[in-house]
Order: C-alpha cells, then structure tokens, then sequence
C-alpha cells in the first residue's frame, strides 16, 4: 500500500469515528442537563478553536488550548452540573448543533 493509501485510510477511519460520535450523542438523552439558550459563539484562539454555550444555569466552555470542555455556573442550581464529564457537554452541544441545522436547512 502507498503511503497516499495509509493516510486516506486513516482520513476515513476519522470520518467514521465523527460520523459514529455524532450518532452517539443524537441517541443520548440530555434533558437532565441545562439546556442551551443562545447562540453558541465561536472564535479562534492561537492554539485552536475555543467556544462558550450559553444555558439557563451557566455557561459550557471550551478554550481552544486543547483543554477539556467545562461547565462555569452562573446559579446555585447550576453548581450541581459541574461534575458532568466533558464529552456529555461536548455531546449536548452536538445535539444542540444538530438540531438547529435540521430546522434551518430540513430535516428531522
């Protein structure tokens, strides 16, 4: 196998793991969780790409330095999501994303 043909495998075997993520987080039930209440505001950092999703009880950040994604509350009720691990806020946001591009564009 050329070396095109490795690294095309890996590309696709890439595809394949966000295709598959994306499915996972239509699947999982978030409605234990703050919901998300406005425009999820994305900006570039210098190290990548950071994002903050608003929700009734505090805010989802992400700051695009290859750190994990957290949970800042802005309530008392909002103290107990702070454990949430961040792949579920990452999965909510996904499902968040997905959601609104269904109603923009058609869909489900």
């Amino acid at each position: 196998m050329t070396a095109f043909g490795k690294a095309w495998g890996v590309v696709k075997g890439m595809e394949e793991d966000i295709r598959e993520s994306s499915e996972a987080a239509q699947m999982k039930d978030f409605s234990h969780l703050p919901q998300i209440n406005g425009p999820i505001r994305y900006y570039e950092t210098r190290r990548g790409i950071a994002y903050e999703a608003p929700t009734e009880h505090g805010v989802i950040y992400n700051e695009g330095n290859g750190g994990g994604t957290y949970f800042d509350p802005s309530t008392e009720e909002g103290k107990a999501f702070v454990s949430i691990s961040e792949w579920d806020w990452e999965d909510l946001i996904t499902q968040h994303e997905e959601k609104q591009n269904a109603q923009l564009y058609g869909g489900e």
